[in-house]
């Protein structure tokens, strides 16, 4: 019952049009990414070309994320609600995009302890690549733990505002 987010590079998919620095990797065909979805696992997107989207002007925006969002869609025949940005990288006007494009969740590479406190277009996500071994991978997934150590004036309240702000 372990489920995952399978984040679909549109125009790579099949194996195509690959950029050398980036053929790290053999690449699902749309057959492959059309059953994972009907077995339940959830295809998101991650843009039509892999490329810094903070880099682009509004046609080419709209190109990696709303016509991408619409290719995956018609190939799995699912509504795509999530998106990881490529390089992990953002800014308000790629939000802007995501919200208008109808987006749910949009995950990035920056690190934080807990997602509770962010928007759900700006998650943070755990690297797990094909050589992380079952111990490590349960490390990856565990909340981690703060020890904190403060000494201000008015402690109690200041530390109790610290806490709340960590649970």
């Amino acid at each position: 019952n372990f489920n995952a987010v399978f984040y679909i590079t549109s125009d790579w998919a099949d194996g195509k049009n690959i950029p050398e620095h980036e053929a790290y990797s053999g690449f699902m065909r749309w057959s492959d990414i059309k059953e994972l979805s009907e077995k339940g696992f959830i295809i998101g997107c991650h843009g039509k070309t892999h490329v810094d989207l903070t880099k682009l002007d509004d046609k080419s925006l709209n190109d990696e994320i709303i016509n991408s969002k619409k290719l995956i869609e018609e190939k799995i025949s699912k509504e795509v609600k999530d998106f990881c940005y490529p390089y992990g990288v953002f800014n308000e006007n790629t939000i802007k995009k995501l919200k208008e494009a109808g987006y749910k969740t949009a995950v990035t590479t920056r690190s934080t302890l807990n997602n509770k406190f962010l928007s759900s277009l700006e998650l943070s996500r755990r690297w797990i690549t094909n050589d992380v071994f079952l111990g490590k991978f349960i490390k990856l997934l565990a909340t981690p733990t703060l020890s904190v150590c403060m000494i201000v004036k008015n402690e109690e309240s200041v530390l109790k505002r610290c806490l709340d702000s960590i649970k």
